[in-house]
């Protein structure tokens, strides 16, 4: 298992199965949309932040020769999933942090009150 403390939330990986099909569906969808440019687990930085960010997935149109972590200001979309251990942070702190880098949209999901 492997543990890492984001925005002061201990996060744990692996994910819970309801989580993980989650993402996996929204996955599919988005790259029957966008093809390759939706990507998951991928590090980001952008100047407005004090820390890295890795959305659960996105839609991003930048350079994947560029060294990680790679610019923000290439991301179209963030999905965030929602895990028990992180409420706060998936609900506030990462749509907040997404605001500020101009991020144009961020969908979070819940899939424990399916919303």
């Amino acid at each position: 298992m492997d543990v890492s403390v984001v925005d002061g939330v201990v996060m744990m990986s692996p994910v819970a199965p309801v989580h993980f099909r989650t993402q996996r569906e929204i996955d599919i969808q988005l790259r029957e949309q966008v093809g390759d440019a939706a990507l998951g687990e991928i590090e980001f930085t952008h100047p407005e932040w004090d820390q890295k960010r890795s959305p659960n997935l996105i839609v991003w149109h930048g350079d994947e020769e560029d060294p990680a972590p790679y610019d923000a200001d290439a991301i179209e979309l963030a999905v965030e999933i929602v895990s028990p251990s992180s409420v706060e942070n998936d609900y506030v702190i990462k749509p907040d942090a997404y605001a500020v880098a101009r991020i144009p949209a961020c969908l979070v999901l819940d899939p424990y009150t399916r919303s």
